[in-house]
């Protein structure tokens, strides 16, 4: 599992406190929590249904299900809302983080390459 598909599932279990999303189960809890980590993935890593049935070992058809089903709770139900839009905002926080510390990673490259050149009288 990928280090993004696991925040993304970590994040889903963390907003809606439903521990194992991947459990084969059909109780409402651990069904809205996929639909909710389906349509993520599906927005922000751009996963096909096979990709996304495959990580939750279900089929193309489930995922497509879930995220249709997914996309008329947000309208009609509060709190399903609620929960995608918290694990949304959680995935973007850590996102924007990873993008920070990337940046600054590159800006001390830099900075080294440039001492180093002085230090060697380039």
């Amino acid at each position: 599992m990928k280090n993004s598909e696991k925040l993304i599932i970590e994040a889903v279990e963390s907003a809606t406190g439903v521990l194992d999303i991947m459990k084969k189960t059909r109780k409402r809890e651990h069904v809205d929590a996929r639909r909710i980590a389906y349509m993520i993935l599906r927005e922000t890593q751009f996963y096909t249904f096979e990709k996304i049935g495959e990580l939750f070992n279900r089929n193309h058809a489930t995922v497509l299900f879930g995220i249709r089903s997914g996309q008329s709770l947000i309208d009609f139900d509060p709190k399903f809302k609620e929960n995608y839009l918290q694990c949304l905002a959680e995935i973007r926080t850590i996102n924007t983080e990873k993008e920070q510390i990337r940046q600054k990673i590159l800006d001390l490259k830099r900075k080294l390459l440039t001492l180093e050149k002085i230090e060697n009288g380039l």
